[in-house]
């Protein structure tokens, strides 16, 4: 396993008026904490839940950071400062204790899901789903939607509705099709 590590650099020019600094990193925690319902079996009280910290396992986040700042003073009473700060990093897990995939459920007033999911070798938290392929343009479309094997894959949809790929797959980020 990989240590913990950040390479840094740091420049101050034309006299501290332009600062850069360039970080790259990486970091491997060992110790991932999920809330888990504890088992009514041991005596909680009815209506409560009891819950508790489990360490469910590790993660590699690699990334970089990038700062550029400017000053100066116009006048003695006008100063100014510009900064921009660019990042970037991407996490992978490496290792679940518990159940893989673990499923993330989405819930709120308007929906309840459970289309995210944490899986070793990729992005913690990832959505998961079918790629929308296009929109049925008439039912005999759809009807003949099917698979290799001649089974239809969506049997109730109808004009209009989206056709989605023979496949489930984890988005790590918004993509084109």
């Amino acid at each position: 396993m990989q240590q913990d590590y950040t390479l840094a650099l740091d420049a101050a020019l034309f006299n501290n008026k332009l600062n850069i600094t360039f970080e790259n990193y990486v970091r491997n925690p060992k110790n991932l904490l999920l809330t888990v319902n504890v088992d009514y079996t041991l005596g909680y009280p009815q209506g409560y839940t009891a819950t508790q910290n489990v360490n469910i396992g590790r993660l590699t986040t690699k990334g970089w950071d990038l700062s550029v700042g400017y000053r100066d003073n116009i006048t003695k009473k006008l100063k100014f400062d510009v900064n921009l700060t660019l990042s970037h990093f991407k996490s992978t897990v490496d290792y679940l204790s518990i159940s893989d995939p673990l499923i993330g459920i989405e819930n709120n007033d308007v929906l309840t899901t459970g289309r995210s999911r944490t899986t070793v070798g990729h992005t913690p938290g990832a959505w998961w789903g079918y790629i929308a392929d296009g929109v049925f343009q008439t039912d005999a479309e759809a009807t003949a939607y099917t698979n290799k094997d001649g089974e239809m894959l969506q049997p109730v949809a109808k004009a209009g509705d989206l056709k989605f790929r023979d496949e489930m797959v984890t988005v790590r980020s918004i993509q084109k099709t």
